[in-house]
């Protein structure tokens, strides 16, 4: 295709926007935003006032990105940089009000975001220009004046601190309930609203927080589908770890454990997963002759299957999870192939259940 043409195609992309002036009676418009500052100061220097632009040195970009949040609070402004720019040698940022105000795509559904739009047609010239000199240095150019109101609301629009940022993020990695992580938030940051960070962070919310807990489940998953991420996970823990006692996928054949489950009634709908590492094996070993407990959860999850967990008691009568079944369907004869599975060496002196026959039953098949 021709790239240079005196007449457009009609293929082509629309022609390059431009910005118009400020000044309402003028009606110029410009290609960029330097030329439209340059022309203010020239032809309406009268009529709008200006900042000068500032030009700031830095040695690291560590330096720049810190000095560009402290502005950032102090004006409640935010300034964000264009996609196509990462392996530019020269960056701009600009404000996150310039921009237009129409949607990207169409809406498929009515709703809107509570909080609104920032981008209401705003055509700022607020902007930075970023770049690094033969020395190493970064260098920037400021322009620091806009042509709207800036305030506390805008924060809304922005991203956390980046220290507020990495506290929820290492809450979430550690298994915290988003409840929790908003309570510790809470008691991590000041309540001083003079400073504009503590603000800033001040807006976040329990809905926010168990979002981004749901997109970090989404990423850890290995599938989309529930039963193929089981499956591959399983293989990986098989592989690596050592901790699956017996699999049963639903709808298949045993891929890991005993066969003879294959031989069960009903085995193709049948879902077993039992699971027990080397500390849960080695706490079994030594405390379950004393006592062992077992216990059965109902309705915990869409598709109905029952968790069993086998705990054994210490010296200082703390109960120590040392197994755990996920099953579909829960009988003797089913449950005494997760029993045999736990190959206890020693004779159990007490079973506490809650009178459950299925796991007494189960037990006594499968311990023998």
């Amino acid at each position: 295709m021709r790239k240079c043409s005196g007449t457009r195609s009609s293929n082509c992309s629309s022609v390059k926007s431009k910005t118009p002036c400020l000044v309402e009676e003028c009606g110029l418009e410009f290609y960029h935003k330097t030329a439209l500052i340059d022309h203010l100061k020239e032809v309406h220097k009268d009529e709008v006032t200006l900042k000068e632009c500032q030009h700031l040195k830095f040695e690291t970009i560590e330096m720049f990105n810190a000095w560009k949040e402290q502005e950032e609070e102090a004006t409640f402004s935010y300034y964000f940089q264009k996609k196509g720019q990462a392996n530019a040698k020269i960056k701009h940022f600009y404000c996150q009000h310039d921009g237009s105000g129409k949607c990207h795509s169409e809406r498929k559904t009515p709703r809107r975001n509570t909080k609104g739009r920032i981008k209401v047609g705003h055509f700022c010239i607020s902007k930075m220009k970023v770049w690094k000199n033969a020395e190493s240095v970064i260098e920037v150019e400021y322009y620091a004046t806009h042509n709207h109101v800036c305030s506390p609301e805008d924060f809304h629009h922005q991203p956390l601190p980046p220290s507020v940022d990495r506290f929820i993020n290492k809450q979430l990695a550690w298994g915290v309930c988003p409840p929790t992580v908003f309570e510790n938030v809470r008691k991590e940051i000041s309540r001083n609203t003079e400073n504009v960070g503590n603000f800033k962070a001040n807006i976040i919310t329990k809905k926010r927080i168990r979002e981004r807990a749901r997109k970090r489940r989404e990423r850890l998953r290995l599938h989309k589908n529930d039963a193929r991420a089981v499956y591959l996970l399983v293989h990986q823990l098989i592989e690596k770890e050592d901790c699956i006692l017996l699999y049963k996928p639903y709808g298949t054949s045993v891929v890991h454990g005993p066969p003879e489950i294959d031989n069960l009634p009903d085995s193709k709908d049948l879902f077993m997963l039992g699971i027990q590492t080397k500390r849960q094996r080695k706490l079994m070993e030594d405390l379950a002759g004393k006592i062992l407990v077992v216990d059965e959860t109902h309705g915990t999850n869409p598709y109905n299957y029952q968790l069993l967990t086998v705990l054994v008691v210490d010296e200082n009568r703390r109960g120590w999870p040392v197994g755990h079944l996920i099953i579909s369907k829960s009988d003797e004869y089913t449950l005494q192939w997760f029993f045999k599975c736990l190959k206890i060496d020693r004779d159990i002196n007490c079973v506490i259940t809650d009178g459950d026959a299925a796991l007494i039953n189960g037990m006594e098949l499968g311990f023998s």
